[in-house]
């Protein structure tokens, strides 16, 4: 329990040193709330336990959802996402999130199926400070949709990415055929 507890805390750590890195305009306020609790995930092809929930707010007030999860291996990785009210608001704030990386490793236009171009899609590297270790994040935006995935396993980041995308993907269909079923946004 002890283990689960500083890890929480550490997590939070991050998020409140890149959340508070913004701009003083760039997060106004940050509302958070915390949900203890562990429950499998579906459909993943590692079974991710969530392990901790909470949310924020950005500067323009769109709401955050943030959740940890931890793999079988003891490793976690952070989400965070949030329905911007347009798709320049998703990209600013995927600007004002890259701020205090320490390097840029991939940078590139994210296309659908027709490859018209829906968003951005950056991995970066964030540096150990005294707040957390060093750790690969994904960002990228869908249409006016921003998603964060972080975590010090990269593979592990990516497979949460693909498996996010995923799933965004069968809502869609979903949504097509009016089949009911689980959404994510």
């Amino acid at each position: 329990m002890n283990k689960l507890r500083s890890s929480i805390f550490l997590l939070c750590t991050i998020l409140l040193t890149e959340l508070n890195s913004w701009p003083e305009d760039g997060l106004k306020k940050l509302t958070l709330s915390v949900y203890s609790f562990q429950e499998q995930s579906n459909g993943s092809s590692e079974s991710l336990k969530a392990v901790w929930m909470g949310d924020a707010k950005a500067e323009d007030g769109t709401f955050l959802s943030m959740t940890t999860y931890e793999a079988p291996t003891g490793e976690r990785v952070a989400v965070t996402q949030g329905a911007f009210s347009s798709a320049q608001g998703a990209e600013e704030q995927l600007r004002r999130s890259l701020k205090k990386a320490a390097r840029i490793i991939e940078d590139s236009a994210k296309a659908e199926q027709a490859q018209h171009k829906i968003g951005r899609r950056v991995v970066a590297l964030f540096d150990k400070t005294a707040a957390h270790d060093a750790y690969h994040a994904i960002l990228w935006t869908n249409h006016n949709h921003f998603y964060w995935v972080a975590s010090s396993n990269l593979q592990l980041a990516i497979r949460v990415e693909r498996d996010i995308n995923r799933k965004k993907l069968v809502t869609r269909k979903q949504k097509k055929t009016g089949s009911s079923g689980w959404t994510t946004a």
